[in-house]
């Protein structure tokens, strides 16, 4: 079953390779590839978000021809970007009831659902401001294959079967489309410690989410220029995965809060023209979180711990994860 899942991958990458229309070499700078996972078993706890995973690799806009370096180079005229540079990512996401134990629909618990979907992320970076365009394309269902890769993770830690996916979402394609500023502070420094704040604002929409954000963050560290904070599973108070490398080692600690008003969640509200479980959701949630970067010549690795609001009127308590990226830059 999970080769299925592979496949449909395959599939995903192949599909956003041909929008590329042609990628090619052009030089050797501002790259990078990027893992994330997020899971929630720094709460002991396999319910709501449960896993998390993204892969992803950046890179300059003068790597495309054709269709997408017009468009970049259009997009740049009119937000003023100086650098400019794409992201495609890989991922899949999975989400549970707080109880697994049982094979009967649970209807005022988090619906079963898988997500499986490619990314397409293009930034325009000038001076301290990052304007983020993103696409989502993918599946909700079971060809997303969240019961398989969920099953075989848990007989390989010895875990307890989840029983209730025959109650999963049905099959549904799913497309979003977001847009995200980011204003960078000049670091304010003592010593060679600087310290800067991030404000940001956001707006989704799509079948599979609908929202408007607006977050900041407060870093403490070394080399904050660098980026524009710790890549991230969305949505959350995500940076873009690219830093650059200086041959030196650097940290920063951080924490912020984003607030997010929902307009429509199908991991909540359900499948979108068919009958499925459902929940009713809080129109507002909130995130706040704390964590650790370290960089290392051309690596980066992250650490965030994240604690989030009640989703639906009958959550029991927050939710709390764990986010864990590794980087690599050229």
């Amino acid at each position: 079953m999970l080769s299925r899942s592979l496949q449909f991958l395959c599939v995903l990458i192949a599909a956003t390779i041909m929008m590329a229309d042609g990628a090619v070499l052009a030089n050797e700078k501002d790259r990078s590839v990027s893992l994330v996972i997020e899971n929630d078993v720094i709460a002991g706890t396999d319910r709501n978000y449960t896993n998390g995973f993204q892969l992803s690799y950046l890179f300059p806009q003068s790597d495309l021809s054709g269709f997408f370096d017009k468009l970049g180079q259009k997009t740049a005229g009119q937000f003023g970007g100086d650098v400019t540079y794409f992201k495609l990512s890989f991922g899949q996401s999975i989400f549970t009831p707080e109880d697994i134990s049982t094979p009967l629909p649970l209807p005022d618990q988090h619906p079963y659902a898988g997500w499986l979907y490619t990314n397409l992320t293009y930034f325009a970076e000038r001076k301290s401001v990052l304007d983020t365009f993103s696409l989502d394309l993918g599946v909700v269902g079971p060809i997303a294959q969240g019961e398989s890769v969920q099953r075989e993770f848990h007989q390989l830690i010895d875990g307890e079967d989840p029983l209730g996916w025959d109650n999963q979402l049905e099959n549904e394609f799913g497309l979003t489309a977001g847009f995200e500023r980011k204003w960078r502070a000049r670091p304010f420094s003592v010593g060679p410690v600087e310290a800067d704040i991030t404000p940001s604002v956001g707006v989704n929409l799509g079948n599979v989410l609908t929202q408007g954000k607006g977050g900041v963050t407060l870093r403490i560290g070394e080399d904050l220029q660098r980026d524009f904070g710790p890549p991230r599973v969305r949505p959350a108070l995500a940076g873009s995965g690219m830093f650059r490398p200086t041959g030196q080692f650097s940290w920063y600690v951080f924490g912020g809060s984003e607030g997010r008003v929902i307009g429509r969640n199908i991991f909540l509200d359900g499948n979108t023209f068919r009958d499925s479980l459902s929940v009713d959701k809080k129109r507002f949630v909130a995130d706040f979180q704390v964590g650790l970067v370290i960089q290392g010549g051309p690596v980066q690795v992250s650490y965030t711990w994240v604690a989030r609001t009640e989703e639906y009127d009958t959550q029991s308590e927050e939710q709390q994860f764990g986010a864990v990226s590794l980087s690599y830059a050229w």
